[in-house]
């Protein structure tokens, strides 16, 4: 394989490649004009090959490649046309569009033998390169065509050199790439007329356009990407500015009453100090209230740091119902357990999850209107754990299913609002969820599932 047949394969890999990368990404939003870029490539690439052909020394293969090179300089001139529009974000203008009509035209004419090319073959050595090409003469028209493909080709630059003085500097490459291609062409016409005894250098011309239009591309893909970085970490700014401040909003709110009840109660026990017993009752309750929801907000506010072990759901389970049962010795009769059994050990942290199952323990037992007791099951299915609260109370109204795993989102007076999301969170950070499940006959179902992680899930 000689030098000149060398070049031009490489050339076809390098614009293939090029190709099969910009159509990948063409779907992207803004990015769809390049895949009229990637036609290019592809013209370009096969252009090198039919050059590859009239220097490989196969009489046959150059001839018949002959046929298809100016096609191919038309196509790609004409696809470059239509993606320098689309990146300007505009369509064709009349006389672009007769560019590319004439283009196409003078590319179907050179597939009719000796019109752009004379039928006599010329064999074109280049001695000092010890090269040889299958080649032919280009004819009077053929010398038109060359000039025509050649004035759109620098149309293109031209105006790619007025954006960049406009302020446009992401074009530097694509002006270097092609003011290479034309001068590549002017030289591939001149030696096709036989003035110039030089080899052909078109291909070489469209590898460094799409060389330098790829740098440019690349330098546009990092820049937008720091861009989006910077948008999306102040748009993150944001949002926890705007959770803050929702947040202290409601937190405000929540403490504000019991405080004013506070201080009610000690103005009152100031003028009437003889009655202290029900005032500071009062008082109490309240301060148990306050002490309940900071203990709420710092468990929802404490990121998780999971301590994964294999555990037995059983004692998990037990420990969180006895919890619940010394809190609320009236509810000591009101919680059944259901095992399945062979249920495996579950990797967790176990305090977590504990943690989830007295938070819906609780919400069960405090449901109103409940009337019978409040049953947990455990069962696991497809290597993951399903935890059941399930309560016969009032239910939970359909038109707040959306708002209950909400902070702060309570339907009780004495609630804060934050057992469900941390119960969320617990869940979500063993990469499992709770769900609000719809149950017969009324009442509430809520379902703490949770992967298995280890042998003996089912």
């Amino acid at each position: 394989m000689n030098v000149a047949t060398l070049v031009s394969v490489t050339t076809a890999v390098v614009g293939t490649l090029f190709a099969a990368m910009t159509w990948s990404i063409s779907d992207a939003p803004g990015l769809r004009g390049l895949r009229w870029f990637s036609a290019s490539s592809m013209c370009g690439a096969g252009y090198a090959c039919a050059m590859a052909a009239q220097s490989s020394g196969s009489a046959l293969a150059a001839r018949i490649a002959l046929r298809f090179v100016v096609l191919l300089m038309a196509l790609h001139a004409s696809s470059w046309l239509v993606y320098s529009s689309r990146r300007d974000e505009r369509p064709l203008y009349r006389f672009e569009k007769a560019i590319v009509a004439g283009s196409l035209c003078f590319g179907m004419i050179g597939l009719f033998p000796g019109t752009l090319y004379a039928s006599e073959p010329w064999d074109h050595p280049i001695p000092w390169l010890g090269i040889q090409y299958n080649d032919a003469r280009s004819t009077t028209l053929g010398n038109v065509t060359f000039v025509y493909l050649l004035g759109a080709i620098g149309l293109v630059a031209v105006r790619a050199v007025l954006r960049f003085r406009r302020g446009d500097r992401n074009l530097a490459g694509e002006i270097v790439g092609l003011f290479a291609l034309a001068l590549a062409a002017t030289s591939d016409s001149l030696v096709s007329s036989g003035v110039l005894e030089m080899p052909y250098l078109l291909d070489v011309g469209y590898l460094v356009l799409v060389v330098a239009v790829s740098y440019d591309l690349s330098r546009a893909y990092v820049r937008n990407a720091r861009q989006l970085r910077s948008a999306e970490e102040e748009l993150v700014r944001q949002a926890r500015l705007a959770a803050l401040g929702e947040m202290s909003a409601v937190v405000a709110h929540e403490v504000r009453n019991p405080v004013a009840v506070i201080f009610n109660a000690i103005a009152t026990l100031r003028k009437r100090p003889e009655d202290p017993d029900k005032l500071l009752g009062i008082v109490e309750e309240e301060a148990e209230r306050l002490k309940r929801m900071v203990a709420d907000l710092l468990e929802f506010a404490r990121p998780e740091s999971l301590v994964l072990e294999p555990s037995d759901v059983q004692p998990i389970v037990e420990s969180a119902i006895e919890a619940v049962r010394t809190a609320c010795p009236e509810s000591a009769v009101d919680v059944e357990l259901e095992l399945a059994s062979g249920l495996p050990k579950v990797h967790c942290d176990e305090r977590l999850v504990r943690q989830a199952v007295i938070n819906l323990l609780t919400n069960a037992v405090d449901a109103p209107d409940r009337r019978g007791p409040v049953r947990v099951t455990a069962t696991c299915a497809h290597r993951r754990l399903s935890l059941r609260v399930i309560d016969e109370g009032r239910g939970v109204p359909k038109e707040i299913y959306g708002q209950i795993f909400l902070p702060f989102f309570t339907t009780r007076a004495t609630g804060t609002g934050l057992g469900l999301p941390v119960v969320r969170r617990i869940a979500e950070a063993h990469g499992g969820g709770v769900t609000l499940l719809e149950t017969p006959g009324g009442g509430a179902t809520f379902e703490l599932s949770i992967p298995v992680q280890g042998p003996g899930a089912t």
